[in-house]
């Protein structure tokens, strides 16, 4: 007995650092490549990328149909980058680790065994990074000098206070899962994800973004996600329609931004974001079907404004990929919609549901483009469980 316990705890330890080392280079905050030094990052790179394609050559090749949403999507930017002579190596590297972290996704979810394993990892890193995070504010409360030009606003591990919600976001979705496997309502670790957020927002600097996702998150997670009589899958289907609207009206509507703006104590113009949509509608309106494709983040502050595009996703993925990559996005959003039944219920899912709508919050006022490997795959697997659970819904009813 003691053998077999022994066995199973190697077998578990080798699963952990096997993913550990697979997704370390994904999750380490942005401040590292300026803080470690190059030849550390690069080997966390090679290490990651390489495991990353080891995993896709030696498993058994299983697809659902949807993972072509994924596909296409990339596909399409690797296209307009090819049509618009831009940066085709760097679209095409873009394009396969989100492909690759999708597809080993799949690979993974196949096995529960695999999946507690993976959450696990994923929770730890990101929990691991971020209390050193949360550490950092009391040590440099102007910030790490390393990676701070102007002590008004402090940069920290994940560079700019405002990029920390997406960083952490997969962790916090994670420590979730994990709470729904436990029976918690919320563990301790997954509190201190919202208490970092709240602590940074309050006493370093006000993030609208963070506070807005993370204050949502917090509602579904206490007071939507157990509640039998609440649909899920009709909320979803209400926020998605009601943020797509209010992306509509938050580019060319002055009177929704001056709203915003006054409600969150920001200034007119959103901290220059309204200049940047308005340079991205025009650009758009040129190359209206496919886009500009993925260029260098010189060439992009150029013709937008600034290196990281628009600071809004819808805007940036019809700017790289157009109108068709924008509706491949959109679909992307909407499959759940399609796919899940209102009567079903499952909390994993339902979890999946509640962290899709608050990246969706998060795209209305934050540069994702080069993160997308931290939010696009919590879609996938929102998509695969609905995929897995109608498949296994269809074989007990044969």
């Amino acid at each position: 007995m003691d053998f077999m316990v022994l066995r199973i705890n190697k077998t578990r330890s080798r699963y952990y650092m096997y993913y550990f080392f697979m997704f370390l280079m994904f999750l380490l905050p942005s401040a590292t490549e300026d803080i470690f030094p190059i030849y550390l990052t690069q080997l966390i790179k090679l290490i990651s990328y390489g495991l990353l394609v080891i995993n896709f050559l030696k498993t058994k090749k299983t697809i659902y149909y949807s993972f072509l949403l994924i596909v296409v999507y990339n596909v399409i930017l690797v296209f307009s980058t090819f049509i618009n002579d831009g940066g085709l190596v760097t679209s095409i590297k873009h394009a396969l680790v989100i492909m690759l972290i999708c597809y080993t996704l799949i690979t993974i979810f196949k096995s529960p065994y695999k999946t507690d394993i993976f959450v696990r990892v994923i929770r730890d890193i990101v929990l691991m990074f971020f209390v050193i995070n949360i550490i950092m504010f009391f040590i440099y409360p102007k910030g790490i000098s390393a990676v701070t030009d102007d002590p008004n606003f402090p940069n920290f591990l994940y560079g700019n206070v405002n990029s920390t919600i997406k960083h952490i976001i997969p962790g916090m979705c994670c420590s979730s899962i994990i709470d729904i496997k436990n029976k918690k309502r919320m563990s301790f670790k997954t509190a201190i994800f919202f208490f970092g957020i709240f602590y940074q927002a309050l006493t370093i600097y006000f993030t609208a973004t963070s506070v807005a996702a993370a204050l949502f998150l917090l509602i579904w997670l206490l007071l939507i996600l157990r509640k039998d009589r609440i649909n899920v899958k009709q909320i979803y289907t209400f926020s998605v329609i009601f943020i797509l609207v209010f992306e509509v009206l938050f580019i060319f509507n002055t009177g929704i931004v001056g709203l915003v703006s006054s409600l969150f104590g920001k200034d007119p113009t959103l901290s220059g974001r309204t200049y940047l949509w308005q340079n991205m509608l025009d650009l758009v309106s040129k190359k209206p079907l496919f886009g500009y494709g993925a260029l260098e983040k010189y060439d992009l502050s150029k013709l937008v404004g600034n290196y990281f595009g628009s600071h809004n996703y819808y805007l940036d993925t019809l700017f790289q990929r157009g109108i068709f990559g924008l509706i491949n996005l959109i679909l992307i959003i909407v499959y759940p919609i399609l796919k899940y039944s209102s009567k079903n219920k499952n909390l994993i899912i339902d979890t999946l549901f509640g962290y899709s709508i608050a990246c969706l919050l998060i795209f209305l006022a934050e540069p994702i483009y080069t993160k997308e490997y931290l939010t696009i795959p919590i879609f996938y697997a929102l998509i695969y469980f609905i995929d897995k659970f109608n498949e296994n819904k269809a074989r007990h009813f044969k």
